[in-house]
């Protein structure tokens, strides 16, 4: 009932609101079934009714969801400020090569559910993180998740901030062994994981990659933060639009700006193999470099990119 409720969340606010580190509320998991959206509105309209400073988070594939519009609207209809859903999206699996075809495909898995989000958030007050992939899997003897490279760290965070992402975050998993066993207690299947740092703590091959990510995101972040998304151009299929005529290359580019017009976008590699010099034809007689504040060299309203994997 509403009372038991308000004591749940008044006694996590008593207990918690003190603390620098809290920032908001789990108030979902993967909780997909439709027959959970109401008790999600519940709690999150408590949630505003005792902090309305802090958001409610809910983690999940938005795919997975029974009704996403459903759940979007339990999400970002009730309640408090702007609320978060994270996206949940493993593409890297054993299998998965580094480059070619097929690489590309998964990486269209990525982009698709990312479009997802953006496009159930069109019209709503509330914001969208992505969880990036950076652990690796192996159960038994088959490697179910395989650890990505470096570059492949990176291409996750920039398809996401292409989408419109307002936040990145990178999947912690616990490293170390699971050993999953039947009911009567023997070892069916052992899981080795392995994530940011090992079982000792100790940083592994993925950590420095997301230190440097962390480090350019930092640079980049000011010049983002106070725009607006305007949605999202693909190299696969560039639809009709006022500002890019064609691209020569395969990337990915999230248009932003005040939210009547558009002044920057986002250009993003979708190689994780090799950089790409990229060729953009645009409508705008002059581009500037957002951080560097440097004008581009254009040549018939032709931009030319090094774009690094």
């Amino acid at each position: 009932d509403l009372d038991s409720l308000r004591a749940v969340v008044q006694g996590v606010y008593n207990q918690w609101n003190e603390t620098s580190a809290f920032a908001g509320y789990l108030v979902g998991h993967e909780d997909y079934r439709r027959a959970q959206y109401g008790s999600l509105h519940d709690v999150i309209d408590m949630i505003a009714m005792i902090d309305a400073s802090r958001p409610a988070y809910s983690v999940g594939r938005l795919r997975d969801y029974e009704d996403p519009r459903a759940f979007f609207d339990a999400l970002f209809d009730s309640g408090g400020p702007d609320n978060v859903f994270q996206q949940e999206h493993y593409v890297f699996r054993g299998g998965v090569p580094l480059k070619g075809g097929s690489f590309q495909r998964r990486i269209n898995l990525l982009t698709d559910g990312f479009d997802e989000v953006a496009r159930g958030l069109e019209g709503r007050s509330g914001r969208w993180h992505a969880i990036v992939q950076v652990q690796s899997e192996v159960r038994g003897t088959q490697v179910y998740y395989r650890k990505p490279t470096p570059a492949e760290i990176r291409l996750q965070v920039g398809l996401g901030l292409s989408r419109g992402a307002s936040g990145i975050v990178y999947f912690l998993y616990s490293s170390g062994v699971e050993e999953l066993r039947d009911n009567g207690g023997r070892v069916v299947e052992t899981r080795v994981y392995e994530g940011l740092v090992d079982v000792d703590g100790v940083p592994t091959s993925s950590y420095a990659a997301v230190q440097q990510i962390n480090s350019d995101l930092r640079a980049l972040s000011p010049a983002l933060e106070t725009l607006h998304f305007h949605g999202t151009l693909s190299s696969r299929l560039l639809l009709q639009n006022s500002l890019i005529r064609r691209i020569d290359g395969e990337v990915e580019v999230g248009l932003f700006g005040d939210g009547q017009r558009i002044s920057h976008i986002l250009v993003v590699n979708r190689w994780a193999h090799a950089a790409q010099r990229v060729h953009i034809e645009l409508s705008e007689q002059a581009v500037f470099h957002a951080l560097a504040g440097v004008e581009y060299d254009q040549k018939k309203n032709r931009v030319v990119l090094e774009i690094s994997a």
